[in-house]
């Protein structure tokens, strides 16, 4: 025979019940925050990579370990590089006198000013003694040069005139007297004495003075070779 629980007994039972659920529903508290995240290193920026610049005209010049009568500056694009006469004497007359020298020089000057009276406000670059040719790969600017042939007091001199680049040198005769010419042009930095045959010489004297009468002949061929 089961026992029946007294009142008393049955109420301390449903309070205990009553009890127990309400720390069952007791909310749980807030958890711990959670420590901050360590900092890390700022990350390192990484510069671009910076492309070389494009060579310049120093960098095409001529080796400095060439022959000297190659011409240390190629030009500028555009302008015009005015090289030292290429002075030719009889076979036993021996190297080229001061008098020679200077003489050739006025020349190259005035060769210098038809440049810039042609080519107008570029730079015109003269070279000194001996550069008389350019380099292997030739001139950036157009080249001008002189045939200085040289008999005792006579002198007959020629206009040599190039585009620029590994290009033929055109021969323009330009003092007076007699030129007999077999080609009027010869390759790139072929003499060109190979092709001339002087029958009759001007006065070295009255240089350069005397070319003013075919001035006009060397500033057609600067402005041909210019492409004007």
């Amino acid at each position: 025979m089961i026992a029946r629980a007294t009142l008393p007994q049955a109420l301390l039972v449903v309070l205990a019940l009553l009890a127990c659920n309400s720390s069952a529903q007791k909310p749980a508290e807030d958890p711990e925050p959670a420590p901050p995240p360590a900092p890390t290193a700022p990350t390192p920026v990484v510069s671009a990579e910076i492309a070389p610049p494009p060579p310049t005209a120093e960098a095409t010049a001529p080796a400095s370990n060439d022959a000297p009568e190659i011409s240390r500056s190629a030009g500028a694009p555009g302008g015009a590089v005015v090289l030292w006469p290429r002075i030719v004497l009889p076979r036993d007359a021996g190297k080229p006198d001061l008098d020679t020298l200077k003489a050739a020089a006025r020349v190259q000057s005035r060769l210098a000013d038809i440049a810039r009276k042609v080519l107008g406000n570029v730079t015109v670059d003269m070279r000194p003694e001996p550069e008389r040719v350019c380099p292997k790969q030739g001139c950036q600017a157009l080249s001008v040069g002189i045939l200085f042939a040289k008999a005792g007091t006579g002198c007959s001199v020629m206009a040599l005139v190039s585009a620029p680049g590994a290009s033929p040198q055109r021969i323009v005769p330009w003092s007076p007297g007699v030129v007999k010419l077999t080609r009027d042009s010869v390759g790139f930095r072929e003499p060109a004495e190979g092709v001339v045959k002087v029958t009759d010489y001007g006065s070295c004297a009255k240089l350069p003075d005397e070319l003013a009468a075919k001035d006009s002949d060397v500033e057609a061929a600067i402005r041909s070779a210019a492409g004007k």
